[in-house]
């Protein structure tokens, strides 16, 4: 009896160990090892930051996007200091103005930072950066302030003729809307 019992208990507990293991790859995060030395040394010196001020970095890999821009088969990264933590110094990344964002895309020679500027949030959809941003990004003439500025999403796409991310004037700009 107890000779079949562990016939049948093995074949049970190497599904339980398989389920677990793909669980396990399934929810396992990008690791600072998986990243490229420059997305690597930019995270490290945003860190810096933080501890410099007193702070707690806080979990960095939240604020890394990837998707494949320039379509090379590699991932490239997008890395929104919006969606940073300082424990100690909550302002230190983002303020009125949105956040700085920098997107680092793959060459034949590396990785290179192909677009920084200052948004209200990134986020990645089918292959393209879309930024929430408001003024003349959305088409606003003479914005007198911050309060009167006009937001919307705009698309940040791979021009491999200037070798960089930039406005993609093609994709229509999209209404942000508040959740």
């Amino acid at each position: 009896m107890s000779q079949e019992r562990g016939k049948t208990m093995r074949p049970i507990q190497h599904v339980k160990n398989l389920t677990l293991i793909i669980i396990c790859l399934s929810v396992t995060p990008v690791g600072a090892a998986q990243l490229p030395g420059v997305v690597e040394a930019h995270i490290a010196e945003l860190e810096s930051y933080c501890t410099d001020v007193g702070g707690h970095f806080q979990d960095p890999f939240q604020a890394i996007l990837t998707a494949d821009f320039n379509q090379d088969k590699r991932p490239d990264y997008v890395v929104d200091q919006l969606a940073l933590s300082c424990d100690g110094a909550a302002s230190l990344y983002s303020g009125s103005g949105g956040a700085q964002v920098n997107t680092f895309v793959s060459t034949p020679k590396g990785y290179i930072n192909a677009w920084s500027g200052g948004a209200y949030g990134a986020e990645v959809e089918q292959g393209v950066l879309w930024l929430s941003v408001g003024g003349t990004y959305c088409g606003q003439k003479h914005v007198a302030s911050r309060a009167d500025a006009i937001y919307c999403k705009r698309a940040l796409t791979w021009n491999s003729a200037k070798r960089k991310m930039m406005i993609d004037p093609g994709i229509k700009p999209r209404p942000l809307t508040s959740n």
